[in-house]
């Protein structure tokens, strides 16, 4: 034959703590569903850390691969007016273009890189560890 346990628990505010005696099933069942309930939120918690943690990494790639698509456009553009000067063709109106396509390229790098450091600023600001945010150059 099972004998029940009581079990004292203590409730009230702080500084006048109220004594009650509870049965030692009641107990366990409001543990068991109070862990039920922690665990649910832990498992929610870690699955919004997991979304936001891929968020940033979205935003990171895409900050890293307009960069990249800067950096090759400049690239093409300054191997065009190296081609050009070596050349010495095209001259006038296409001269002027390359030129400002080259113009434009750096102007288009310096935004992508700009966004980049402002990208992996916020990242840091919103605790993404600095492996995650430097990730490929």
């Amino acid at each position: 034959m099972l004998r029940p346990c009581v079990t004292l628990l203590v409730c009230g505010f702080v500084g006048s703590p109220l004594l009650h005696l509870a049965p030692a099933r009641a107990v366990h069942a409001f543990s068991a569903a109070s862990a039920r309930s922690s665990g649910q939120r832990l498992e929610a918690e870690q699955a919004s850390e997991e979304a936001v943690r891929a968020r940033w990494l979205e935003r990171l790639a895409e900050a890293r691969a307009r960069a990249a698509a800067a950096r090759d456009r400049y690239a093409t553009a300054q191997a065009a007016e190296a081609k050009q000067r070596q050349r010495r063709y095209p001259r006038g109106e296409a001269k002027a273009a390359l030129q400002r396509e080259l113009e434009a390229a750096r102007l288009e790098l310096e935004e992508a890189l700009q966004a980049l450091e402002a990208t992996q600023a916020a990242a840091a600001r919103a605790g993404v560890s600095q492996t995650l945010r430097e990730g490929e150059p």
